[in-house]
């Protein structure tokens, strides 16, 4: 299991994320992520919990992809409490989508069996 106080180095953080390295520098020099150590070399260094918590935020911006598209982590893999706390909140949320979706689906199809029925007796 993954220990709290874990390092990446830039590229274990980009693959975590789904993202490529040159992003990785981005999100750095942006703020997204702070380098908490220099390794072989002076490589960039992140905390596993700081590139989990932003990996939870990125899957809440993408809010509006459909939710058959979302990928959450496993909770296993997730060290920080606020991160798991957030991941069951994300794991309700998509499993009330999913039931919304298939409700709107069932409807969708009673509503078309309904119109065949009236257009089969009118005409």
């Amino acid at each position: 299991m993954n220990q709290p106080n874990e390092k990446l180095t830039t590229a274990q953080a980009a693959k975590l994320l789904g993202v490529r390295t040159d992003t990785i520098h981005v999100m750095k020099a942006e703020g997204h992520l702070t380098v908490v150590g220099r390794g072989h070399h002076g490589t960039n260094l992140f905390a596993l919990a700081d590139v989990q918590q932003l990996k939870v935020k990125r899957l809440k911006a993408q809010r509006d992809v459909p939710v058959q598209q979302a990928k959450l982590p496993n909770e296993d893999d997730l060290v920080c409490d606020s991160c798991r706390a957030l991941h069951v909140r994300l794991l309700a949320e998509q499993e009330k989508r999913l039931e919304a979706e298939a409700q709107l689906q069932a409807e969708k199809g009673r509503a078309s069996r309904a119109l065949a029925s009236l257009t089969a007796a009118i005409g």
